[in-house]
C-alpha cells in the first residue's frame, strides 16, 4: 500500500440514476449485405468456372454460349432416299414385261371385228409422213393421201401357231417375237393356241372364220413348211420365211386396213437358223422380220435394220433398228386408233 493512502477515507457516492430495466429490442432493416436474420439463406456455393474458350474470357460471366445446332442432312438423306426409292418403284411398275406375268398394254376390250373399237378422245389422228426405201423404213402399200395402210392399233391382234415342221424352241421364239413388236410398235399381238391349220388350208378357206358370236376376223397364222411345201406355195426356197398382212395390195384399198396375216418359215432352209435371238439369222430374228411385213413395213438395204432384205448385205442386228422404231411408230399405237371392220357373214 502506498504511503499516505487510507483505505477507509473513500469518497462517498453520489446520487445514481433510476434503472432503465431490460432494454426493448429495436428491428433494424437488415443491411443489403446480408439478410435478415428471419430469412437465412445457406451461402451460395460458386460452381468451378469453365476453362475459358479460345479467344479470351467472355465479356460477361451472364454471356450465354450458343446451343450447337443440330446438323439437317441426315433429315435431307432421307427424304432424298424416299424420292429415289419412290421414283423406282413408279419406274418398275410402268416397265414390267409380259414376262413378269403382266400384259404389255391393255387395249380396249373388244372380241376382232365385232364391234367398232371407241376411239378415245383426243387420241391422235393417222397422218404420218410418207417414206421410202432409203430412209429407214418404207411400207408395203399407201393410201392415196400417202399415209399407210395399217392395223387399228387399240384393238388386241391375236395369233396362232402351227408347230408342225418347226424346230424345238420354236414356240418360244414365236412369243418373244410377238412381245418384242408389242413393245416396239404399242399394240397388241395376243397368242390365241397352238393350231393344226396348214398355210394351204388359210390360203383356202379365206380370213374369216365363223364363231359363236358371228363372222370375225381369221387370227394372224403362223407355221413352218417343208422346204417342198415352202417352194409349192410361190416363195423363194433359199429365204428363211415369207409374211405379210391381210388383205394385200390392192385389195387393202376396200377395207382401209389390215385385218389379218400370215406367216410361213422355211424348215428347209441351209444352213439351219439357231433358236433364238443371238445371231442376225436365228429363227427368232426371221420372225420378227416377218411381224414387221404383217404390220405393213416393207424391205430396206439398210443392214443396220431388222427389215434388212439382206440381197445386198446381210443383215447385221439382233434388236429393232432406228429405221424400225420410226415405221412402227406411223403404222401402230402413236398414228392413232382407227374403227373396226366388221367381217362379212358368210
Amino acid at each position: 500500500m502506498m504511503a499516505g493512502m487510507d483505505p477507509t477515507n473513500r469518497p462517498e457516492p453520489g446520487p445514481q440514476p433510476p434503472d432503465p430495466g431490460p432494454e426493448e429490442p429495436v428491428w433494424q432493416a437488415p443491411s443489403p449485405e446480408e439478410p435478415a436474420a428471419e430469412t437465412w439463406l445457406p451461402p451460395v456455393v460458386a460452381a468451378p468456372k469453365p476453362p475459358p474458350p479460345e479467344g479470351g474470357e467472355p465479356t460477361s460471366p451472364l454471356e450465354a454460349v450458343p446451343a450447337k445446332a443440330e446438323p439437317r442432312w441426315p433429315m435431307l438423306l432421307m427424304l432424298g432416299s424416299f424420292v429415289v426409292l419412290a421414283a423406282s418403284l413408279a419406274f418398275w411398275w410402268t416397265s414390267r414385261s409380259p414376262s413378269d406375268g403382266q400384259a404389255p398394254f391393255a387395249p380396249t376390250a373388244v372380241p376382232t371385228g365385232t364391234a367398232p373399237v371407241v376411239i378415245p378422245t383426243g387420241a391422235p389422228t393417222a397422218t404420218p409422213t410418207p417414206s421410202s426405201v432409203g430412209t429407214g423404213y418404207a411400207f408395203l402399200a399407201t393410201a392415196p393421201d400417202g399415209s399407210p395402210y395399217r392395223w387399228n392399233p387399240c384393238a388386241p391382234i391375236p395369233y396362232v401357231v402351227n408347230t408342225a415342221n418347226a424346230p424345238a424352241g420354236a414356240l418360244a421364239d414365236v412369243q418373244e417375237a410377238a412381245r418384242r413388236m408389242s413393245l416396239a410398235a404399242g399394240m397388241e399381238f395376243r397368242f390365241a393356241g397352238t393350231t393344226g391349220e396348214s398355210p394351204e388350208q388359210r390360203r383356202a378357206a379365206g380370213y374369216v372364220v365363223q364363231g359363236g358370236q358371228g363372222p370375225a376376223w381369221a387370227p394372224v397364222l403362223i407355221a413352218w413348211a417343208s422346204g417342198a411345201e415352202f417352194q409349192a406355195l410361190g416363195y423363194d426356197p433359199a429365204a428363211s420365211g415369207a409374211g405379210g398382212p391381210f388383205p394385200g395390195e390392192p385389195d387393202v384399198a376396200q377395207t382401209g386396213r389390215y385385218v389379218s396375216g400370215l406367216i410361213v418359215l422355211n424348215a428347209g432352209i441351209v444352213p439351219t437358223p439357231p433358236d433364238g435371238f443371238a445371231t442376225p439369222t436365228s429363227w427368232g430374228i426371221v420372225v420378227m422380220h416377218e411381224l414387221g411385213h404383217v404390220v405393213g413395213l416393207d424391205h430396206v438395204e439398210d443392214p443396220n435394220e431388222i427389215m434388212s432384205s439382206g440381197l445386198t448385205q446381210p443383215r447385221t442386228v439382233t434388236d429393232w433398228g432406228p429405221g424400225d422404231r420410226a415405221g412402227l411408230a406411223l403404222v401402230g399405237r402413236q398414228a392413232g386408233c382407227l374403227p373396226e371392220v366388221v367381217p362379212p357373214a358368210a
